[in-house]
């Protein structure tokens, strides 16, 4: 899949903390299209994201309400009745505690991840905000419930939609990462959430995303 510098938007799905790829995409794109209106799917990057830990890749999930099934993700609500908030900001300090740029913006992120909407869309647009203000991406993040009446009259939109349909397949198989230090061991690990570049990186994390 191709990016589309000659486009006007790009339509993704709405993820938490996603890997570098999202963001590569986000980045030679004109406009970004949260698809706020697709059915929720479990077991996805929609409420979980990996992160590098001394032991390997660790998945990190945050639970959601039931039912949730058949549900729009902007209507899915994140399950803050189970005590999962303190491990999760302790599995990420301990795999990064010791990265280059941790501390710099470790609060930022604390903050995020200890206190959790309801929402799930939500959250990960807050997330989404955060990332790519640290990132120095300046895109507004825009809801496909609220510009598909706009989109609609544009000669790709129909395209736009059918690609959407496939991007959870391409993230999953981007291996084509440009490697960079990481904390443990020594052969790099693609696919892990945009954290691990910017905690390892910091305000050269930029230079690792692709822009054409």
């Amino acid at each position: 899949m191709n990016s589309y510098m000659n486009k006007d938007f790009i339509i993704l799905p709405s993820y938490l903390l996603p890997p570098k790829s999202y963001f590569d995409q986000i980045n030679v794109a004109k406009r970004l299209i949260i698809n706020d209106l697709e059915v929720y799917k479990k077991q996805s990057l929609r409420n979980h994201f990996d992160i590098l830990t001394s032991q390997g890749p660790l998945m990190i999930t945050y639970p959601v309400c039931k039912p949730w099934r058949g549900k729009a993700i902007r209507n899915i609500e994140i399950d803050k009745t189970q005590k999962w908030l303190k491990n999760h900001w302790r599995s990420i300090k301990t795999a990064y505690g010791k990265a280059p740029f941790f501390e710099y913006y470790s609060d930022y992120f604390e903050v995020l991840i200890k206190n959790p909407p309801l929402s799930l869309l939500e959250y990960n647009q807050q997330h989404l905000s955060l990332c790519l203000k640290i990132l120095g991406i300046n895109k507004e993040i825009l809801l496909l419930s609220e510009e598909r009446t706009n989109l609609s009259n544009t000669s790709h939109f129909e395209s736009e939609l059918e690609r959407f349909k496939n991007w959870d397949v391409y993230f999953s198989q981007q291996q084509d990462e440009l490697a960079y230090q990481q904390q443990f061991g020594n052969d790099f690990v693609a696919g892990l959430s945009i954290i691990d570049l910017i905690f390892n990186q910091g305000p050269e994390s930029v230079l690792y995303l692709k822009n054409s």
